[in-house]
């Protein structure tokens, strides 16, 4: 009895993390470089991502934070990806639909890029913050 509960323990640690990356439904999440020089231009990524198939028409009302410290050269750009990852022989699926802004920064600091926010299937999502380093250049 008692060998028969370590197992199933064991076997729970193991099938773990399959089981909280497949049962993730929708991610809203903000990517951009930590460091960079004055100038330089940069990626500055919004990406909802799902288990399920995901289309333009599941995302609405995007809403980016005021950005006072950048410029924003360009965007937003959409795309949709899917994105497979084999994990011990199973193969996991991701959907993301990724919005891209391109920026500079004119002077140098330590600025913070505010959670956004969307809409994905009738529900409101809010993005991490981001804290990007401006230093001068060399």
């Amino acid at each position: 009895m008692r060998n028969k509960v370590l197992v199933n323990i064991c076997l729970l640690l193991l099938f773990f993390p399959f089981w909280v990356w497949s049962e993730e439904k929708v991610t809203f999440t903000a990517s951009a470089p930590k460091l960079l020089e004055v100038g330089e231009q940069f990626q500055l990524k919004f990406t909802v991502s799902s288990s399920d198939t995901l289309s333009f028409a599941d995302v609405k009302s995007l809403i980016i934070p005021q950005m006072q410290d950048f410029e924003i050269l360009f965007g937003p750009a959409r795309s949709v990806q899917k994105r497979e990852r084999n994990i011990s022989g199973k193969n996991i699926i991701r959907h993301e639909i990724v919005y891209l802004y391109i920026l500079s920064s004119p002077n140098a600091g330590k600025f913070k890029i505010p959670e956004a926010s969307i809409m994905v299937q009738n529900q409101r999502l809010n993005s991490n913050p981001l804290f990007i380093r401006v230093v001068p250049n060399e």
